[in-house]
């Protein structure tokens, strides 16, 4: 019942929620920008090569881009996948799988032009408005 209480008490830390939102949002943006950049210096390797086929350098610039390609798609699936599979296993990854972003909204809510509960704005007598 302690390690519970010790977790729980750890991950309820503003500080601590806000760290790990932004990891997770620069692990996203590493998966969906980084091959997306690797895939550009291929092409452009390749069309080295496809000009200087006999270019050494070019074959292993090429290789690289390959393996940057792998690497920065696969390594935020992997890290996603532990702390998945870890679950309540430890302290880091039971606040890494429970970590919300904080919002930024004070208690303001969005209210729709459709929801019957709103109040109405409108008056109909030109008294009731406020000076």
């Amino acid at each position: 019942m302690l390690i519970l209480t010790d977790i729980a008490s750890a991950c309820n830390d503003a500080a601590l929620a806000s760290i790990l939102a932004i990891l997770r949002r620069i692990l996203n943006l590493i998966q969906i920008i980084g091959p997306i950049l690797a895939i550009v210096s291929m092409v452009i390797h390749i069309t080295m090569l496809v000009k200087d086929p006999e270019d050494k350098k070019r074959m292993k610039k090429l290789h690289n881009s390959i393996l940057a390609l792998f690497i920065l798609f696969f390594v935020p699936v992997f890290v996603n996948v532990t702390m998945g599979l870890l679950g309540d296993g430890t302290t880091f990854s039971s606040c890494w799988n429970n970590a919300i972003e904080p919002s930024n909204n004070n208690g303001e809510r969005y209210v729709s032009p459709y929801d019957d509960n709103r109040k109405s704005e409108v008056y109909t007598n030109q008294g009731d408005y406020q000076k």
